[in-house]
């Protein structure tokens, strides 16, 4: 005898959530922004399934099974799978195989798990962050997705492949097969339409602007191509230089070179919570008054030279440098202490974006202490500003699912400006954006509707 699995129905979810639930596409995606209920959804969706077809076998996966277990899964036990079902269901912790009461089972498993998916025969495949995949994993994916018929005999009426993720770029394979070939079926959902979000979690989203915004908010498929910082106007960002009161605390970054230039940059910033004083003045962020941008100079000349120009300075609070262990030890040998910086490409560009947008950055015209006539000679960038003009993506080929980085050309200045804005964590609250899932609410768990063990037909998902 198999009892009745209560699964509670929310009728106000939201609509593009319905319109993926209850969808029978054999290849399937949703295609959502930050905190648009994709992992939720996909979860609820493969359980479902289960609870439908007693007997049925599903897949749970992600590009590695490290990053499932520490998001998908906390997802689906967490919020997804009712604690009355989960007690009376079967989980190995060897094999990750969760058993439902009827039968039905569920593989959790990464794509970096060859030997386990070689064999298997599913009857869903529900992959998260689908956009991490290459086209030969997603063509492997379709190929395990062949279960015919249930236990007992049964025949399994349709078979489904799907996917959620944030957007990427338009030469992503992803978009190439969902939007321009029309072999997947899309389901479209901005952070936005998501009801259950806190009112401060929606401030930090108005902040985002130009592709961020239309990504990362409204869940656009916008390629990351041309200037890394369009926002960049020298007009505003780069200024006359004013005296700097005494009580700003001050910062230093540093990126290494000696053929490539030394960068070190001072820094002041307006002391958070005092902006309001200088309201008429326009102060607010971080602003670069001083500047080392050299080549052809050891550590340790370049290690005196910091101190020199330090000496008139209030205490630094910190100095953010590259990690080079050995050149970090030659400037604390020589007097200056320095911190690893936090390095995240993708991540400190978002946060320097966000910072330029609020002119949070600028740089004094004449920080520049020295300039280097040997980059002048070589027609390159002599100091961060000369920078920003010329700081571009790399390109991507169409259809390749390489990652969206900068072109590791004359950046040495943009990865000192990244050094600071990251290491602090931008404006403080813009680093949530880029946690999604601790910083989204918890919405108790939906049904939908009353399921039975045996296979009785579900009260809403009727086209099933």
């Amino acid at each position: 005898m198999t009892t009745a699995v209560q699964h509670r129905l929310d009728t106000s979810r939201i609509p593009a959530q319905r319109k993926f639930m209850e969808s029978q596409a054999s290849e399937l995606l949703y295609s959502g922004a930050f905190a648009a209920g994709k992992s939720r959804i996909g979860c609820e969706k493969g359980l479902f399934l289960c609870l439908r077809y007693p007997g049925t076998v599903g897949v749970i996966m992600r590009k590695t099974f490290t990053s499932l277990r520490y998001t998908t899964m906390e997802t689906f036990f967490r919020d997804v799978i009712p604690p009355e079902l989960m007690a009376r269901s079967s989980y190995n912790k060897v094999t990750n195989i969760l058993t439902l009461p009827n039968q039905s089972r569920i593989f959790f498993l990464g794509i970096d798990e060859p030997l386990k998916i070689g064999g298997l025969e599913a009857g869903w495949i529900y992959v998260d962050e689908i956009v991490e995949l290459n086209e030969d994993d997603y063509i492997m994916v379709l190929g395990r997705c062949r279960l015919t018929k249930l236990v007992g005999g049964e025949v399994l009426p349709f078979r489904q492949v799907f996917g959620t993720t944030n957007p990427g770029a338009p030469s992503h394979w992803l978009y190439q097969r969902a939007f321009v070939e029309g072999k997947i079926e899309i389901v479209e959902s901005s952070t936005l339409d998501n009801p259950f979000l806190p009112p401060d979690y929606i401030e930090v989203l108005k902040g985002f602007t130009g592709r961020y915004r239309d990504r990362y908010v409204l869940g656009k498929w916008v390629g990351f191509e041309g200037l890394v910082y369009d926002n960049w106007d020298p007009a505003t960002h780069w200024i006359e230089p004013f005296d700097i009161p005494v009580d700003w605390p001050r910062f230093r970054t540093i990126d290494f070179g000696f053929t490539n230039p030394f960068g070190c940059g001072w820094w002041a910033q307006v002391p958070p919570g005092k902006e309001e004083e200088y309201k008429e003045q326009g102060w607010k962020g971080f602003y670069l008054y001083r500047e080392i941008y050299m080549s052809q100079r050891t550590v340790e000349v370049h290690a005196r030279d910091i101190v020199r120009y330090s000496r008139d300075d209030p205490a630094v609070t910190a100095t953010f440098s590259d990690w080079d262990s050995g050149d970090r030890a030659i400037l604390e040998k020589n007097g200056v202490p320095t911190v690893a910086a936090k390095k995240d490409i993708s991540s400190g560009i978002q946060e320097v974006y966000q910072a330029i947008d609020d002119n949070r950055i600028r740089i004094f015209k004449n920080s520049l202490v020295e300039r280097d006539q040997e980059l002048v000679n070589a027609k390159l960038p002599t100091c961060t500003v000369e920078e920003f003009p010329n700081y571009q993506w790399a390109e991507v080929p169409t259809g390749k699912n390489q990652k969206e980085i900068p072109r590791d050309k004359d950046n040495h200045g943009m990865d000192m400006v990244r050094y600071l804005i990251y290491s602090l964590g931008g404006r403080g609250s813009v680093q949530q954006v880029y946690t999604e899932r601790r910083a989204a609410p918890r919405v108790p768990a939906r049904s939908w509707g009353l399921m039975r063990g045996t296979g009785g037909r579900p009260r809403s998902w009727m086209r099933f």
